[in-house]
């Protein structure tokens, strides 16, 4: 009886978070500074309303690089940008982005007010591995 108590515990509070999705509002408008790896550069992420905002800045040098990117927001994890639904997608487990002509794959582990984590995910045909970056908002 105490087994299936616990076996009936566990899938009551793991079933809220399996659909679980997040949104742009809980990203944007907040400078993401990288805590995890650290590599010997400052990585920040910033999400507007239409594109990702990445700003490296290496250490050896003191250069600073910014990338914009058109994102949205899916469920789907796909090889397929779909341009129209820059901005107007805005939930999802996955953050879809276009580098190049190729879409590349952020999925969101979680998110709070003050933390992030997210894997970023190699696409097919590149060499290596997944990423997982951990981030806290900076002040």
């Amino acid at each position: 009886m105490k087994i299936a108590s616990f076996i009936l515990m566990c899938l009551l509070t793991c079933i809220p978070a399996i659909g679980q999705g997040f949104s742009v509002s809980q990203l944007k408008d907040v400078v993401w500074l990288r805590t995890s790896p650290n590599t010997g550069e400052v990585f920040k992420m910033k999400f507007t309303d239409m594109e990702l905002q990445i700003t490296e800045t290496f250490d050896h040098n003191g250069e600073t690089w910014v990338f914009k990117y058109p994102y949205y927001m899916s469920d789907v994890r796909t090889d397929d940008f779909d341009s129209t639904m820059v901005g107007k997608e805005t939930k999802g487990k996955f953050i879809l982005i276009q580098i190049q002509g190729n879409v590349h794959t952020i999925k969101i582990l979680g998110v709070s007010k003050d933390f992030l984590t997210v894997v970023f995910e190699l696409r097919k045909g590149f060499i290596g591995g997944d990423t997982m970056m951990k981030f806290k908002r900076e002040e």
